[in-house]
């Protein structure tokens, strides 16, 4: 017969409270509700963080009553069922258990319709729109949330907290950077002339904007430079940018390129690339 925790009883027999909780007022639990904000960043922006300014619809303090929920000479009451408490207790002993008090819904106090603000009901909240100013810190990626605590909607009748403002990020790509944690990688696209003689001033996009880079003599296919520290920036931690170089093979070439293409072709000799498993064998056997 399987096992439960005591606990795990109690809670299943009468619900999860609080027994030590007994006379905190239900009204300090209204919090207002969250808020889901999706946002776009570029791939620099969420590199290298920014500041943008969101405008969007919540549940504000009604300046009328100024979050009351009571007209200027409107009366509230205490709610009698409760005692002001938001909650009535149900049944004795030890298996006490709270719950919201039905006639005020949990405020510990009733405004009679009468009495009621006309603008917002009685609510104390009115939607308006708002906006705020949000500074993204730096290398946040895709599916992350940036978590604004009290930006969301405001409790009704100035009661509980305001709710959670959570800005759910999408990062778009960027045509010649890839991200791979805090490294960044660029692909660097040589002629065959500029692989073989190499290049003095080559230019690579970076998030610094671009950079001369020197392309030595002789570079093969797939080699790779380091750009130490120039990543990504989290805190004390900097990713570093790696730069892939690529030949491209012309499809086709014209009838003097051909034809030096051949004498150069006569005199040339293929050597394993360093780090190939033919040249580490030949180094091996001392061939």
């Amino acid at each position: 017969m399987p096992t439960m925790d005591p606990e795990e009883m109690f809670a299943e027999a009468f619900g999860n409270f609080d027994p030590f909780e007994e006379g905190k007022n239900d009204s300090d639990n209204q919090t207002g509700g969250n808020i889901d904000y999706p946002l776009t960043l570029t791939f620099q922006e969420a590199a290298q963080g920014t500041t943008k300014t969101l405008t969007y619809s919540s549940q504000l303090k009604c300046s009328a009553c100024k979050g009351s929920g009571a007209s200027t000479y409107g009366k509230v009451q205490s709610c009698r069922t409760c005692d002001g408490q938001g909650h009535v207790v149900e049944g004795s002993g030890m298996f006490q258990r709270p719950r919201t008090c039905t006639d005020c819904e949990g405020y510990g106090s009733i405004i009679k319709p009468a009495d009621q603000c006309g603008a917002c009901k009685g609510v104390g909240t009115i939607k308006k729109s708002r906006t705020l100013k949000v500074k993204i810190p730096a290398a946040v990626d895709s599916s992350q949330q940036v978590r604004l605590v009290g930006k969301g909607h405001v409790g009704p009748r100035n009661s509980g907290k305001n709710g959670t403002l959570f800005l759910g990020l999408s990062v778009k790509e960027d045509d010649r950077i890839r991200r791979d944690g805090l490294d960044l990688h660029a692909d660097v696209y040589l002629t065959v002339a500029q692989a073989v003689l190499g290049d003095r001033s080559h230019r690579v996009k970076t998030l610094d904007g671009e950079v001369e880079l020197r392309v030595p003599a002789g570079v093969q296919p797939g080699e790779k430079r380091v750009l130490k520290r120039r990543g990504l920036v989290r805190g004390t931690k900097a990713g570093d940018f790696y730069i892939h170089f690529h030949v491209a093979i012309p499809t086709s070439i014209s009838a003097r390129q051909k034809e030096l293409m051949g004498e150069f072709g006569a005199g040339e000799s293929v050597t394993p690339y360093a780090g190939s498993f033919l040249h580490r064998l030949k180094k091996r056997v001392g061939m």
